[in-house]
């Protein structure tokens, strides 16, 4: 028989922040995330290799498990995460928020939105994720850039994540221009590289104009954070993973240019974190932590 403190998940993961990927949020940390059931019946075009591309098939293929909420204090006392994340498509439609945040009092949570619903109050950050050329659904864009307006309103940290199958400027829409506005993070996820020069001249070209831009691919990746005054490397990584840091009080150290973070920054990630995880996600069957 369930509680009114239970909560509905598919799985349990443990990842570096950067795995997420989160860039901005706690830099080295580790992450608890809870991958919950999608609510919407929508698929991507064709077979991307994109993990949210899972993630979006549809209700009927996620038989999600009842769990009692109070595994959730157990596994951040034994992972001690610096965030909890909140995963899958549009997980707040089918996650009970209150429920998380009683239960594990003062921990920073993060979530993934994808334009469908408003982001409720108790979430301390965001990855704004745009699916619109997966799914070919362009209102979904246009969406997430109100959802955008909406989070820099209410102050609540985020991230920007665009979704493209090539890489191609004219495919990242008007998100570019909330990112160089307003000085966000954006990450770049591309399906086909074309060879690695194209990925390369669209890195540079958002250079141009952006403060903080990634670029995501199976063959290029641009991953350092930069100062976005002199340009002296911040934030060293490799895909997942923290691998060192030159900063001081969220400021250049060459410059005193203050750098968009939340929280504070790891000098790396933790070895036992890389071993364990390799940048990626662990996930674990919630059913192991039922008695």
């Amino acid at each position: 028989m369930s509680s009114n403190r239970d909560i509905k998940v598919l799985l349990f993961g443990l990842s570096t922040v950067e795995a997420i990927p989160l860039y901005h949020a706690y830099p080295g940390g580790v992450a608890l995330r809870i991958l919950v059931k999608p609510t919407k019946s929508i698929e991507c075009l064709e077979d991307f290799s994109f993990e949210i591309c899972e993630w979006i098939k549809g209700p009927q293929l996620f038989p999600d498990i009842t769990i009692p909420s109070s595994i959730l204090v157990r596994l951040t006392t034994a992972w001690k995460p610096s965030m909890i994340m909140i995963d899958g498509l549009e997980p707040l439609e089918s996650l009970n928020l209150s429920i998380i945040r009683d239960t594990i009092k003062d921990k920073f949570i993060a979530t993934r939105a994808h334009g469908y619903t408003d982001i409720p109050v108790g979430i301390d950050y965001v990855l704004v994720e745009d699916i619109s050329r997966l799914v070919g659904l362009d209102y979904i864009r246009r969406n997430i850039i109100k959802l955008a307006e909406k989070l820099l309103e209410r102050r609540v940290g985020f991230e920007i994540q665009v979704y493209a199958i090539n890489p191609y400027l004219e495919e990242l829409g008007e998100l570019i221009e909330v990112a160089e506005i307003r000085e966000i993070p954006i990450h770049i996820q591309v399906e086909n590289p074309r060879g690695g020069g194209p990925v390369i001249r669209l890195y540079e070209e958002l250079s141009k104009k952006l403060k903080y831009v990634y670029i995501h691919t199976r063959i290029y990746d641009a991953l350092d954070t930069q100062c976005p005054n002199c340009k002296t490397i911040l934030l060293y990584r490799s895909e997942g993973i923290l691998r060192g840091i030159n900063i001081s009080n969220s400021k250049c150290p060459k410059c005193g240019y203050t750098i968009r973070l939340e929280g504070s920054a790891k000098p790396k990630t933790k070895p036992t974190i890389v071993r364990l995880t390799r940048g990626r996600t662990v996930w674990y069957n919630p059913l192991m932590y039922v008695k």
